[in-house]
């Protein structure tokens, strides 16, 4: 079971208790040694609740929005067996150090955590299991891109093993067009980095015109710098089926689009050097990426006519094949 410490600001700080979380102290004036030993103890062992701040992502409703319209995402938490690599839901994202926003092409942060809602019951509510997700929104007013990320910050445990500071950065991208999809296809800005202080994952291509087959390219990169050797997973949401890649000395990762579906990309990095003596042994980065493949319109491949795919020279050879098959018809009539 992994438990929450504390939550954490952007920076290393002293631990908040998490939210709803009682905290027992007890107190032996005789002895304020052992007072004071308790006490620190106590800071630790009393606040620890059920994990919420583990292995988010952000699900957009739809990649492609029309502009000026409300774009609605969710905020999940994903399951802690198999290594996170599933879209299985484990429990109710909590707001304790969570941070969500919104950056406009215009390179603008908006704070979007006022718009956040609750779509499940208390967790304490019968019967036992998860108790829904967070949802949020936002107005895109002009065309571009709008990268929505979700940052939080805390200090977890699992179990007995020693508590660890957790820096995560969930990502997705909405596009806003005026007409759909054709300008959402053109648009740039997807390939921002959002975050100089942690893990984060970048997109190289558009991720709202992506179609089967089409080539994926992901950069990893920690602290702004890549991030190589890397195993990244890619999972699919309908079937939950995940596939791993390592990143080179760029920090990417290349494949190919999987069939029409949303996509949930996710890895994680340990950082045992960065710990703080009383409060964490180490630090374990986390980033999560979703995006989705299109299906192709009927009578066209990888979102292109078929036509459109076929090289020029092609189309060359088949005019010439068919100038002479012409002018051999032409004379067969003639004779």
């Amino acid at each position: 079971m992994e438990k929450e410490v504390g939550a954490m600001g952007r920076h290393p700080g002293p631990r908040r208790p998490a939210g709803g979380a009682r905290s027992t102290r007890i107190w032996l004036p005789s002895r304020p040694q052992l007072l004071m030993t308790i006490a620190a103890a106590t800071l630790v062992l009393t606040t620890a609740v059920p994990a919420t701040a583990h292995d988010r992502w952000v699900q957009p409703y739809s990649p492609v929005v029309t502009s000026g319209q409300v774009a609605y995402f969710d905020i999940m938490l994903g399951n802690h067996s198999n290594e996170h690599r599933s879209y299985r839901l484990a429990g109710k994202p909590g707001r304790e150090g969570l941070d969500v926003l919104v950056i406009g092409p215009d390179g603008q942060r908006t704070s979007l955590n006022d718009t956040l809602f609750d779509t499940g019951e208390a967790d304490d509510t019968p019967p036992a299991g998860p108790k829904g997700y967070l949802c949020g929104s936002f107005v895109p007013q002009s065309e571009g891109t709008y990268i929505v990320a979700a940052t939080a910050d805390a200090v977890l445990q699992h179990g007995d093993e020693p508590p660890f500071r957790s820096l995560s950065l969930a990502k997705t991208v909405v596009m806003a067009a005026s007409s759909l999809p054709a300008t959402a296809s053109n648009v740039e800005g997807y390939d921002r980095p959002v975050a100089d202080d942690r893990l984060e994952i970048v997109p190289k291509v558009n991720p709202a015109a992506l179609f089967p087959g089409e080539e994926v390219r992901l950069q990893i990169l920690l602290k702004g710098e890549p991030l190589s050797g890397q195993k990244v997973a890619v999972i699919r949401r309908s079937t939950s089926e995940f596939k791993e890649y390592e990143t080179d000395s760029q920090g990417m990762i290349r494949f190919p689009a999987g069939e029409p579906d949303y996509y949930l990309v996710r890895l994680e990095y340990d950082s045992p050097q960065e710990k703080q003596t009383g409060q964490y042994e180490k630090t374990t980065y986390e980033a999560t990426f979703t995006y989705a493949v299109q299906r192709p319109a009927a009578g066209k491949v990888g979102g292109q006519r078929a036509a459109d795919r076929v090289p020029g020279w092609a189309w060359l050879v088949a005019g010439g094949l068919l100038g002479v098959a012409g002018s051999a018809i032409g004379g067969r009539w003639r004779r």
